[in-house]
């Protein structure tokens, strides 16, 4: 079947947590990793293509071949991290070149997620999202808050919030102006769901034309009620068959504290240091460390794999990886993949695994040949569980920013 939209996101996590939205109201969506099959099976298919530590000349390329791909006639989207990780400019640029008569509508703010744009300027929990955590991110640090500074020179544009405009009127009037002006790709401010509700009635009203929606998974929640009637039945909580196993590889601070609780509350946790990961050339680790997990697991309890998140060990290790000529891309890709491979033997003794970090999920992926996910529920709050087609092995993809303190326990105890 055609589907009835296909969503390009520039890592796996980003795609399946964009995917939950349209799942959960009913939308058929599945979730392939680089490329679609022939013939899609559901209404929504996102397609995680791993460009968000790309080069932006190599990211261009990835995302044009895959609107070459698609053909000029089916309804494309682009998920982008809230947080401006990643080469945003380049792939705006890209889909705008592949579609000459489109609009690019161009939302990164999630108001759920603590994601908010105010006169151009994306926020994290109310400071510029340059200034937080992501703007010192090992590998894709966010240099700029301005969403200004990703959109095409000489055609962008950005409009205020209906909320602060006086209403959609007036959303609609600031719109005009800018596509009146010769703007292709207008940034929308919005700092609630209401805002980029507002923005999604507007454009989708088709008043301005085909648009190219490109935005976090705020903008494809507030989409999903406007693709019309959907074919299956509403997401519901569900639960494993069997103990949990966490694999986990973000750094960020969510993690972390995601962690702690975990810990704090007798989960059987394990962190490795990555330059212990990094010196293990003969793969030892493998045998105390995942055979512990798998004991655990085995006795019915819950276990945690985690990379060290100490950011004075994980530099340490990229510049161990540089003293042997790898760049800090090739380090942090062996890290993962390792990572990945310590678990190996605790695998089959889980009912379902957690990957938090889309790096880590993408490699888990790659590990065990799954080319595509099909959502299946959720494990917590906006978190979706997913089985692996082909396998069935049952999969929680999980971004390392979302949820909140306490998500691993509440997907433990489901």
């Amino acid at each position: 079947m055609t589907p009835r939209l296909v969503v390009l996101a520039d890592d796996l996590t980003g795609a399946t947590d964009a995917a939950f939205f349209f799942e959960r109201r009913g939308f058929r969506a599945s979730v392939w990793l680089d490329r679609l099959p022939a013939d899609p099976p559901d209404e929504i298919a996102f397609v995680a293509l791993e460009t968000r530590r790309a080069s932006g000349t190599v990211a261009a390329r990835v995302v044009g071949t895959a609107l070459a791909a698609l053909g000029p006639h089916v309804a494309v989207a682009k998920k982008i991290d809230s947080t401006l990780r990643g080469n945003v400019a380049a792939e705006i640029a890209e889909l705008l070149s592949a579609r000459p008569g489109g609009i690019a509508v161009v939302v990164p703010a999630h108001p759920r997620a603590g994601r908010i744009q105010r006169d151009g300027i994306l926020l994290v929990d109310g400071a510029p999202v340059h200034a937080s955590e992501y703007g010192r991110d090992l590998h894709a640090p966010v240099a700029s808050s301005s969403v200004s500074s990703v959109l095409p020179a000489g055609l962008g544009a950005v409009v205020g919030a209906a909320s602060r405009l006086g209403g959609a009127e007036a959303l609609r009037a600031a719109v005009a102006v800018a596509v009146d002006a010769g703007a292709r790709a207008i940034a929308c401010d919005a700092e609630t769901p209401a805002d980029l509700e507002a923005v999604v009635a507007l454009v989708a009203s088709g008043e301005f034309g085909a648009p190219l929606w490109v935005g976090s998974a705020g903008l494809f929640d507030a989409l999903a009620p406007a693709l019309g009637t959907p074919a299956g039945e509403p997401l519901t909580p569900c639960s494993a068959h069997g103990p949990t196993l966490f694999i986990v590889g973000s750094l960020t601070s969510m993690t972390r504290a995601q962690i702690a609780r975990f810990d704090a509350a007798g989960g059987h946790c394990q962190l490795v240091g990555p330059r212990e990961i990094l010196i293990d050339e003969h793969r030892r680790l493998g045998a105390t460390v995942g055979r512990c997990d798998a004991d655990a697991l085995r006795d019915g309890r819950d276990a945690l794999l985690a990379l060290s998140s100490d950011r004075a060990a994980v530099e340490a290790a990229l510049a161990m990886g540089r003293a042997h000529g790898f760049d800090p891309q090739s380090t942090s890709r062996e890290l993962r993949e390792r990572l990945v491979e310590l678990a190996r033997v605790a695998v089959p003794a889980a009912g379902r695994v957690v990957v938090s970090g889309g790096d880590v999920a993408r490699s888990f992926c790659e590990a065990y040949g799954i080319a595509g996910l099909r959502l299946a529920g959720f494990a917590a709050s906006g978190i979706p569980q997913a089985v692996a087609l082909g396998s069935g092995l049952v999969l929680v993809p999980k971004g390392g920013g979302a949820g909140d303190p306490d998500t691993y326990l509440t997907i433990a105890a489901g």
